[in-house]
């Protein structure tokens, strides 16, 4: 992958969470208000339940990212034919299973959460409305994982930002009219689903060769791509009962309204940590051409460095949000909701520590080493709703966030990293210490910052809030600036951040060598992992 292409990426990636942040930012008070605490606690109740259709699909995406990637690095177009053929139409067969559930379920649905009758037809109507969303996610997700192959996420996120910018026009239009929930489910699927049909044509001009002919179906190569994506689907459980099975929980055990409480802070820290994990999804691809190569020590590099680059931006996060969170949610939401504040702190740990990880579990996927993820992603899933629901009858939503934060920090900072350091070579002390530790040490200085503004300087408006965030901002970077310089002395080699080596000493120049075979790409690589030894030992 070429660094021109992995910088577009990652910008197009962070212009998108960005623009993202800034529409939720204004639209979900917006929409909190006008629809109310029963009705909003709703709608995120039905997207959650509409999630789990993505269990049919049987991890077949993750395999056609891999496979094709794998392929056209080793320039198989027949081979890459064949798995996009035999994706398509299995997806299509999928596309009218999950019409037909949708209409069959909605109604029962609304039976089994005990819907109040005002809202059942609403309820009900966005039931079957999400159904066909998530049934022409699947065909649809056949196109997007090859542009993610070929690793054009710059074009990816740039028609996601604008189904954004579609978005909020036609929710605004929605409830300026008074449209109420089933409106603002409307407005909010079309308006998403419609600009990712630009995928289907993207997808045939990046993609060389590229064709859906059924004469290309494989039977063989189905059956290894579920062999690959069975492993995916059962990680993607875990993640999807840890990412929505709190409405679920929740609305069953509490109410619709307090399902709102808890979304309200995992909201706020839904599109930060959601950058934090796809700027790093160019690690799959990446992977996969390291892998072909049989780069070890490349997979090391990748590893520390995509781990460093995701706590240099969690711990600042998390930072800004223990200090000024109950601000921040009293001035966003109101100060009925300030009340939420010990569940976003404890949330800003659990998900954000998951977010992290992203990179580990992309170069999991991409080296096809993703089996042991079972396991742990369903113990983090099922972990975090057994223990919330024991701890709800206690401490009610503190409980379940404090069960979302403990089961997490174990999955995410012991067990999934000593599984994808062993298969690298790597001690977890040197991965926790180089990755993780180190942002954090870096960001003890903005809390300090961020503590003084607070206790200085009114904070109790956005300006005063954006102001401190400024000043914390700049704090944080002079830091990383003074350790950078620093760790030029042998002395201070500690405090040097493996991001920014890597980009300093041109091992993204490897890559021009992917495209090498035989012999000369293996020699060309070791000459490159000598000269980089020898300037580490200097």
């Amino acid at each position: 992958m070429r660094l021109s292409l992995m910088l577009r990426s990652v910008t197009a990636t962070w212009v998108a969470v960005l623009v993202s942040a800034v529409t939720n930012f204004f639209l979900t008070p917006y929409i909190l208000h006008h629809l109310g605490d029963e009705a909003y606690g709703l709608w995120v109740l039905i997207v959650a339940l509409s999630d789990y259709y993505m269990f049919l699909q049987v991890g077949v995406r993750s395999a056609i990212v891999r496979y094709v990637s794998r392929n056209l690095a080793l320039h198989d177009t027949a081979a890459v034919n064949r798995i996009a053929a035999t994706g398509f139409y299995f997806y299509m067969g999928l596309f009218l299973v999950v019409n037909g559930i949708a209409i069959a379920v909605a109604h029962r649905a609304s039976i089994f959460f005990a819907i109040k009758p005002a809202n059942v037809a609403a309820f009900t109507g966005l039931f079957i409305l999400l159904g066909f969303a998530q049934a022409c996610d699947f065909p649809l997700s056949l196109f997007e994982g090859c542009l993610e192959a070929v690793g054009r996420f710059d074009q990816l996120y740039s028609f996601r930002i604008v189904g954004m910018l579609v978005r909020v026009a036609a929710i605004i239009v929605v409830l300026h009219r008074g449209g109420g929930l089933f409106g603002v489910g409307t407005a909010t699927v079309l308006s998403t689903l419609s600009l990712r049909f630009l995928a289907v044509p993207l997808a045939f001009r990046e993609v060389e060769g590229f064709s859906l002919s059924p004469k290309t179906i494989d039977y063989k190569e189905f059956k290894e791509m579920l062999g690959y994506g069975v492993t995916s689907l059962s990680i993607g459980i875990g993640i999807r009962l840890r990412e929505s099975l709190y409405p679920v929980v929740i609305a069953k055990f509490l109410s619709a309204a307090a399902v709102t409480i808890f979304a309200i802070p995992a909201k706020l820290l839904a599109v930060p940590l959601s950058g934090i994990g796809t700027m790093t999804e160019f690690v799959n691809p990446l992977s996969s051409q390291l892998d072909a190569r049989k780069d070890n020590s490349g997979l090391r590099r990748v590893l520390i460095a995509s781990t460093e680059a995701a706590y240099l931006l969690f711990a600042p996060l998390t930072a800004l949000m223990i200090v000024l969170g109950k601000q921040m949610l009293t001035l966003w939401v109101g100060s009925n909701y300030s009340g939420a504040y010990p569940l976003l702190v404890l949330l800003s740990f659990g998900l954000g520590i998951s977010a992290t990880q992203a990179s580990t579990q992309s170069m999991l996927f991409g080296i096809g080493k993703h089996r042991p993820l079972v396991w742990l992603r369903l113990l983090e899933g099922l972990g975090t709703a057994g223990l919330g629901i024991v701890l709800m009858r206690f401490w009610g939503l503190w409980g379940y966030a404090l069960a979302s934060m403990l089961v997490p920090m174990v999955v995410n900072l012991i067990l999934v990293p000593r599984y994808a350091c062993s298969l690298v070579d790597l001690s977890l002390f040197t991965y926790l210490s180089k990755g993780c530790l180190k942002a954090c040490v870096f960001s003890v200085p903005l809390v300090g910052a961020l503590l003084g503004f607070k206790y200085l300087f009114p904070v109790n408006t956005w300006p005063g809030v954006i102001a401190a965030g400024i000043g914390g901002g700049a704090v944080y970077l002079l830091t990383l600036l003074l350790a950078s310089q620093l760790s030029k002395n042998r002395a201070y080699r500690w405090m040097s951040l493996d991001t920014v080596a890597m980009i300093e000493r041109g091992w993204f120049k490897r890559d021009k060598n992917i495209e090498l075979e035989g012999p000369e790409a293996t020699a060309i690589l070791e000459e490159l992992d000598r000269a980089e030894q020898a300037n580490t030992l200097n």
